[in-house]
């Protein structure tokens, strides 16, 4: 037999996304991120109104929470779809737990970096801290990083995606890449490809975009790849006259 909560299967049937019974955020703060995690990874759900008290109180002390506990819950919201992981951070920072989790932060910069997340065309954990931390700048973002106790090569990452150009100079006019200009963007962009070319579709201008489209088929084509990333040297003319046991001259 199974056996449920008073009301659960009704909360199921209405979508509705309830606690069992009062002070279940209070008691672990956690669950509010968790909360948001859910809205994002289940279409269709809501927060049951009476609730929304409680999680704002609870909010409030998310900070208390071990960090490697809130990066498990952000790995997982981050990695939902596009319109799920938007309507998550867009809750959260309704509750008021953003400004909690961002001290110091203005309104204005956690909007801006949700509406990058929102841009970010595949689920990247990674990609996506470094898009919500873009408005705040390399320095700032950089010190939630290490205090959100990421590893130490997603801060590698997210020091390499700061340094890139978000706007392609050269003409008004967007025109297509020489093979040359390919080839340097993706030395560039080396060893993050992937990862840079979903942080420039989100957060470049169109030029940038335009130039991520047409680097972007490089990453099915690994041969093609290495060619560009680690070109063979050309052999010298003496090596040449070594390899075939002939002097200089007519000849050879």
């Amino acid at each position: 037999t199974f056996a449920s909560a008073p009301g659960a299967l009704a909360d199921l049937k209405a979508k509705r996304l309830a606690p069992p019974r009062q002070g279940v955020f209070l008691e672990d703060p956690i669950r509010v991120l968790r909360a948001a995690r859910f809205l994002a990874e289940l279409n269709g759900f809501h927060i049951a109104r009476a609730a929304l008290h409680e999680l704002r109180d609870a909010a409030k002390i998310l900070r208390k929470v071990a960090a490697e506990r809130r990066l498990v819950e952000w790995d997982k919201l981050l990695s939902a779809p596009a319109a799920g992981r938007t309507r998550a951070l867009r809750f959260l920072e309704r509750l008021g737990a953003l400004e909690i989790l961002l001290p110091g932060t203005a309104a204005r910069e956690r909007r801006r970096g949700i509406s990058l997340v929102a841009r970010m065309r595949e689920p990247d954990p990674r990609v996506g801290r470094s898009l919500l931390l873009l408005p705040l700048g390399p320095e700032r973002a950089g010190d939630f990083l290490r205090r959100w106790k990421t590893s130490r090569e997603e801060r590698r990452l997210a020091s390499h995606l700061f340094a890139l150009g978000l706007r392609r100079p050269g003409r008004r006019a967007i025109r297509p890449p020489t093979r040359r200009e390919i080839a340097e963007s993706l030395r560039r962009l080396s060893p993050f490809l992937r990862e840079s070319l979903l942080f420039l579709s989100s957060a470049g201008d169109e030029g940038t975009r335009h130039l991520v489209s047409a680097l972007s088929p490089y990453l099915r084509r690994p041969a093609a790849l290495r060619r560009i990333l680690k070109p063979v040297r050309p052999l010298l003319f003496a090596e040449i006259s070594s390899l075939l046991g002939l002097p200089e001259g007519p000849e050879l």
